[in-house]
Parts: structure tokens; sequence; C-alpha cells
């Protein structure tokens, strides 16, 4: 799937792509219906099971392309939105490889301990990207002039357009920078804006470093465990 991106091999349709799905397909199927024949009375707790809900979203997407193809036609259901959502599903596989590993079950039990800390990481995150951002747009509203005609706001100076047009569009600067990400793409003009960015700075790392240990520590506890047991 991943190297079927390449412009090159779907615009040529490279066959061995589709045999390499094919197979993959073929594989994963027989593996679900055994696995589902072998379930007895309790098949449906074991459809329902995250996992195995996973398994099928994974494999459905290549039938109901099959279907469609048939149905439509392969030069109409490529213009599909909702097929490139399915085809985006099949990237799902990759997790019944993690299935097999023994660290696999690790991690999803330390997410699953550490439910409290992403719910923390969660608000802090929505109260810093409120307060930074509406701090940001009416900061860098001392040098700029608002044309009322195109409903714009621009740099007094200069006359260019402004990177922060309304608090909702300073969201994308103020999680950039409090992920520390930085790409460079918006940033603040005016002096008191500079301020506000380098007090979001601050703040972001200190807060967001506490939930983050909070986790840590419930992976290494989740580690810890399985080693004792082991």
């Amino acid at each position: 799937m991943l190297i079927g991106t390449y412009p090159r091999y779907w615009l040529n349709g490279a066959t061995f792509l589709t045999i390499i799905e094919i197979v993959s397909i073929a594989i994963f199927t027989a593996d679900y219906l055994i696995r589902l024949c072998t379930a007895g009375p309790r098949w449906f707790r074991w459809m329902i099971n995250p996992y195995s809900i996973i398994d099928i979203i994974a494999i459905l997407p290549f039938y109901i392309e099959l279907i469609l193809d048939a149905v439509l036609g392969s030069s109409r259901i490529s213009s599909l939105s909702v097929l490139r959502v399915l085809r985006l599903l099949r990237i799902l596989r990759i997790v019944k490889l993690g299935k097999q590993s023994e660290t696999f079950p690790l991690v999803l039990k330390a997410l699953k301990k550490s439910i409290g800390g992403f719910i923390l990481l969660a608000n802090i995150i929505a109260m810093l990207l409120t307060l930074s951002s509406s701090a940001m747009f009416f900061a860098e509203q001392t040098i700029e002039k608002f044309d009322n005609e195109t409903l714009t706001w621009y740099i007094e100076s200069t006359n260019d357009t402004s990177f922060f047009q309304s608090i909702p569009e300073t969201f994308w600067w103020c999680f950039v920078t409090i992920t520390t990400v930085g790409y460079g793409d918006t940033y603040p003009k005016s002096i008191l804006g500079k301020v506000v960015g380098c007090l979001t700075m601050l703040c972001a790392l200190i807060l967001l470093a506490l939930p983050i240990i909070f986790i840590g520590t419930n992976f290494s506890q989740v580690v810890s465990e399985w080693h004792e047991e082991n």
C-alpha cells in the first residue's frame, strides 16, 4: 500500500503490487474466518472484540472496492471520496503485525492506565490554545488595520496580510508552538506578539511536562510488572 502511492507505480498499474495485495488479503481473510469458526458459542463476543473489529476493518475496503468496481466501473470509483477513505483504512493492517508482538498488549495496558493523564493533557492543551491564541490575536492587532471591504487584517506598515485573521485560525500557530515543532509558516511580527509567543513556549514546557511524566511513569510500571512476571 505504501509503495503503491508512488505515481510511477499507480499510474502504470504495477502487477506485482496487485499480487501482493491479493495474497495478503487472502491470508488475512482466511485467518479471520478460521478464528471466527473456532470461536464457538462466543462468536459474537469475539466479533465485537477490538482486535477483531480492527481485523475486519482492515480487509473490508478491498472487497468493497471490488464490488464498487464491478457495479460502477473503475473509471467512476476512482473519483469517489469515500473510496479514498476506505483505502486509508487499509493502513490498519499494520496493527495485525503489532498484535503478534509480546509488547503490544503492554502498550495498550499502559495507555489504558494513563487515561487520566491523557484527559489532563487534553484539558491543558485546550486551555493553553484558547488563552494563548486569544492573546496573540489581540497582540498582533497593535500593528494591524482591518479592511472592511475584504474583511481582512493587514500589517499597517507593509500592507501584508496578517497571519492571524481570527482566534480559531491562530490555533494552528499556538498548537505548533506548544508542541515545539515551529514550522515557521506563521509567526508574530509585533513586539507584544513576540512576548506572547515567548510566554506560550515557557508555559507549554512547564504545563505539558506534568502529564507526560505521569504517562511515562505508567509505562515504566507496566514494563516492570511484565519483567517480574516473566
